[in-house]
């Protein structure tokens, strides 16, 4: 256990690396970290890793529950051991080697095992990266040892520092730091921050999760159920009047026909349905397709582009997070849609009643012809005098003028012009 130390000199982990592999890593960009890097024994000991991200969607609740009792456990140490009071960890990596053994053709004992750990921190939203380097036993015989032990990271990307943190590559120290006091304060236990954040372009990926995490799950769900179901294809949503089409079309390609409702119903939310060349609905979740907005882009158009538009291109143009963004402002399949019903009135007022009672009504006047029991919908119609050829008053009335009004609609009024020359007049008021 007291063996000397006769090897080379001491030295950086970063003069350790050879050539070639400084050259992969300036290459691929990717950061290299090693909490021990030296020969063990493949054969003994466990090596296991475990990734928490903020995205949860798809995990069970308890998963869930372990990512976010990871993300809160980072988030202290940095807190505590970095003093910085401003980070929110997004992302968090865990690698564990237990029981480890030296490779050694002594057969060394298996009594002091090493047992390590690597931690990696990431706050995406201020591209801040942490490393935890944590010992809980170090005891190999370093005269069994057949490598000199590196530890520290190295990166040429993202002004991270090229480090040897721990200043003990390649000496006897770096098996014994689990007896040693860390800059934490604890025993076998480090913590360096390895990204100072300063970069030159946006990370999307990071904005697109703020976002998705800031909606309110309940409220979401309030306003997909409130809006109206998209009409199944092209042709419907044309001819139902509770639908406006876009002409301005931003959002989507070119060959597609868009429409969301005319009016808002008891949010401030609307589908935005959309149909391709063949009048089919458009569901692909590929960002390409239509989906609910929260704000509709008729009456709140700030409040549409900086919470509808924006994080769309975050989500789905920008970055692969697409499907956090589908998950707050979901496609709508039409499997709900109810087309409205089409009524016909013709000549010498013949009424048929919605129970199928056919008569002839004469009156003279405006009468409500229908009313539902919710108020929510009501027909009315006005008679005048018919006229004969020569242009007098008959006995008789023909309807001359019809209004309707839904909850969720246009006042919409048709009526005959004064020359009754056969061109109706119609409006949306």
């Amino acid at each position: 256990m007291g063996a000397s130390y006769e090897r080379r000199t001491p030295s950086k982990f970063e003069d350790m690396l050879s050539a070639s592999k400084k050259r992969a890593v300036a290459k691929s960009g990717i950061a290299m970290f090693a909490s021990m890097w030296t020969d063990s024994d493949a054969k003994q000991g466990e090596v296991f890793y475990q990734v928490y991200d903020r995205a949860t969607k798809g995990m069970s609740d308890d998963n869930k529950a372990r990512a976010k009792h990871a993300l809160t456990l980072a988030e202290e140490d940095v807190k505590n051991y970095g003093g910085l009071s401003d980070v929110n960890p997004s992302w968090v990596m865990v690698i564990t080697w237990a029981d480890q053994i030296p490779r050694s053709s002594y057969n060394p004992s298996n009594d002091m095992p090493n047992t390590f750990q690597l931690v990696l921190i990431s706050d995406a939203s201020r591209w801040s990266t942490f490393v935890i380097f944590s010992y809980e036993k170090t005891g190999w015989d370093t005269a069994l040892t057949t490598r000199d032990s590196m530890i520290g990271h190295y990166t040429t990307q993202y002004n991270a520092e090229h480090s040897d943190v721990l200043g003990v590559s390649g000496k006897p120290m770096s098996f014994r730091l689990a007896s040693l006091k860390g800059n934490t304060g604890e025993d076998g236990r480090y913590l360096y921050r390895v990204a100072s954040g300063k970069i030159d372009f946006i990370n999307y990926e990071a904005k697109c999760q703020d976002w998705y995490y800031s909606q309110n799950p309940w409220y979401m769900w309030y306003q997909r159920v409130t809006t109206l179901p998209c009409p199944c294809d092209r042709r419907l949503a044309y001819y139902d009047r509770r639908w406006q089409r876009d002409r301005h079309q931003a959002h989507t390609e070119s060959r597609m026909t868009c429409y969301y409702q005319r009016n808002m119903r008891l949010t401030r939310a609307t589908q935005y349905c959309c149909y391709d060349e063949w009048g089919s609905l458009m569901v692909s979740e590929d960002g390409t397709a239509g989906h609910m907005f929260s704000y509709h882009p008729k009456f709140f158009k700030r409040m549409h582009k900086k919470y509808d538009v924006e994080p769309r291109d975050w989500c789905c143009s920008y970055s692969d997070n697409c499907f956090l963004y589908l998950d707050a402002r979901p496609i709508d399949d039409c499997w709900f849609y109810n087309p409205p019903f089409i009524g016909w009135f013709f000549g010498d007022p013949h009424i048929r009643t919605l129970d199928g009672l056919e008569y002839t009504f004469n009156g003279l006047g405006e009468y409500v012809l229908i009313a539902t029991a919710d108020k929510n919908f009501t027909l009315q119609g006005r008679t005048e005098r018919a006229l004969d050829k020569d242009g007098k008053e008959m006995q008789a009335t023909v309807f001359s003028a019809f209004a309707a009004k839904d909850a969720d609609s246009d006042r919409f009024h048709v009526q005959m012009n004064a020359d009754r020359n056969g061109k109706n007049q119609c409006c949306l008021t």
